[in-house]
């Protein structure tokens, strides 16, 4: 993506809920500055150690952190608590979008059914097809902007990055 970041999507928000899928968050060093409060969840313990790393190293303290799998967070907004979450509670956040980064099979339809919640949806994919059967599901949202970058030239493989909202 490179220095510009996700700047071309004109982001504002008061709260930013992140559900990662496939390794680390690095699109949440993308827009850390642009919301308030960002929960962000990864279930790979890997990449949830990657992030914490680097939320310390660069000093970041509007991002929290919790390692859940899509069905605990399914489980997380239909109320349940977790230890992980560390006493923080989702009515401290004023989530205006969520950041979704599904892994190349695309996102189940619990978590679409979830993702339904929220009015405004940055949603970055490696595959087109999941990509295309994923949004197609999200029936209420439109696409309001959308890019595809070349995160790795010589190779067939590009990244999606679109913004969706609700009327």
């Amino acid at each position: 993506v490179g220095g510009a970041g996700l700047a071309w999507l004109g982001l504002a928000g008061l709260g930013l809920f992140y559900k990662g899928g496939r390794g680390p968050a690095s699109w949440l060093g993308l827009v850390w500055l642009t919301f308030k409060k960002i929960l962000a969840t990864e279930n790979n313990r890997k990449a949830d150690e990657c992030l914490q790393r680097g939320i310390l190293e660069n000093k970041i303290n509007n991002i929290h952190t919790a390692r859940l799998s899509s069905n605990e967070v399914i489980e997380l907004f239909n109320g349940r608590t977790f230890r992980r979450m560390k006493d923080k509670s989702l009515l401290s956040y004023n989530f205006s979008h969520i950041l979704v980064d599904p892994p190349r099979s695309g996102l189940t339809e619990e978590v679409i059914e979830t993702i339904n919640l929220f009015k405004n949806v940055i949603y970055i994919s490696c595959n087109p097809n999941s990509y295309l059967r994923d949004i197609n599901l999200m029936s209420d949202h439109n696409i309001k902007k959308i890019e595809i970058f070349d995160q790795f030239p010589n190779t067939e493989h590009l990244e999606i990055v679109s913004l969706l909202s609700k009327e």
